[in-house]
């Protein structure tokens, strides 16, 4: 093997490595991040609270459950501050209903707009099987 053939093969060896390690850590940085699922529903509660946005995405998958983030955006189309919560449904094909929570009291300024986030923790094996969720808003009664 000669001098300039052995410098090719190394080069080409070089190169392919860095093609390699480009690839893993891509894939490193991708694995785990799945893109938000989104529902903008339009909602409102008797005109005046508007869902302007509503996400939510696999944020911690384990065994035993998976940890479902959420965001909600909401708007007050009225003159005085409104306190709402919101119950989210995880829903399965066909509708069926995997799991709910009900978010804390969000107090939105009369006008304004406001963000909500938070999780949920939903076992397995129904984890696995939301492929939808859905997001109802609600007066807080005090």
């Amino acid at each position: 093997m000669t001098a300039k053939s052995s410098r090719f093969t190394l080069w080409y060896l070089l190169w392919i490595s860095a093609v390699v390690i480009a690839i893993l850590v891509y894939l490193f940085i991708t694995i785990g991040q799945q893109r938000p699922a989104h529902n903008e529903s339009g909602k409102e509660y008797n005109g005046e609270i508007e869902i302007i946005d509503f996400e939510y995405w696999v944020s911690v998958q384990t065994d035993m459950w998976w940890r479902y983030a959420y965001r909600l955006q909401l708007r007050n189309n009225t003159d005085r501050d409104t306190s709402v919560k919101a119950e989210i449904t995880y829903l399965g094909s066909g509708g069926t209903v995997i799991d709910s929570t009900t978010t804390n009291i969000l107090t939105v300024p009369a006008g304004d707009e406001r963000s909500l986030s938070g999780h949920s923790l939903i076992s397995v094996p129904g984890a696995r099987e939301v492929v939808d969720a859905e997001i109802t808003v609600r007066k807080n009664d005090r």
